[in-house]
């Protein structure tokens, strides 16, 4: 019996270490992806505050980064992105009716946020033009390749035009040749006949 018993509290005892074992295994695993998860959502928190900050100082008079009190000098492609200094200095010393904002000037993170949103916005923007011109590329490679095709298909079509005629027309000589040839068999003959006849008619 102490040995049965012995062997149950034994038996026990490893059962209970690797049930701890896998028990901090399992916290382990949750608290990655827990700390993953922080890391993502707050990742994506930053662009998402630049929107709103573009949104609520920017948006009244630069929709999608135009200008609408100066649409020749829109947001996009504006020298002032060309750094984050220039952005900064030209919003804290604004032109013309430019609205100054103390503070964001003051909060560099919430700056930093709203430059790379709008710095997003000119990226997609050089994109979509890429796009445009590699779609306007594709169009006129197709069109060469439509207009060959099509060049290739007349000159093929013009050909087998002519090599029929070619045909016919070598047919028809032919038949002219042989035509005349048997017309001249037939005159050969007449010719020998009308002295045989000639000769008969005589005797």
């Amino acid at each position: 019996m102490d040995v049965f018993f012995g062997y149950r509290e034994e038996t026990g005892s490893v059962l209970l270490d690797g049930w701890k074992s896998m028990r901090k295994k399992m916290l382990l695993a949750l608290a990655l992806v827990s700390l993953g998860s922080s890391t993502i959502s707050s990742a994506d928190a930053v662009p998402d505050r630049g929107r709103k900050l573009y949104m609520s100082h920017c948006s009244k008079c630069h929709t999608n980064g135009q200008n609408l009190v100066k649409p020749s000098k829109p947001v996009v492609g504006s020298s002032v992105l060309a750094t984050f200094a220039t952005f900064r200095a030209y919003l804290d010393k604004p032109v013309g009716t430019m609205p100054h904002y103390p503070h964001l000037i003051t909060d560099e993170a919430a700056l930093k946020d709203l430059y790379s949103y709008v710095k997003s916005m000119e990226a997609a923007k050089d994109g979509s033009k890429d796009g445009a011109k590699d779609r306007a590329k594709d169009g006129s490679k197709d069109a060469k390749k439509s207009k060959k095709k099509s060049e290739k298909k007349s000159r093929k079509k013009g050909e087998k035009k002519a090599e029929k005629k070619a045909v016919n027309k070598g047919d028809k000589q032919a038949n002219k040749k042989a035509a005349a040839e048997d017309q001249e068999k037939v005159l050969k003959e007449l010719n020998k006949d009308i002295p045989k006849a000639k000769k008969a008619g005589k005797s």
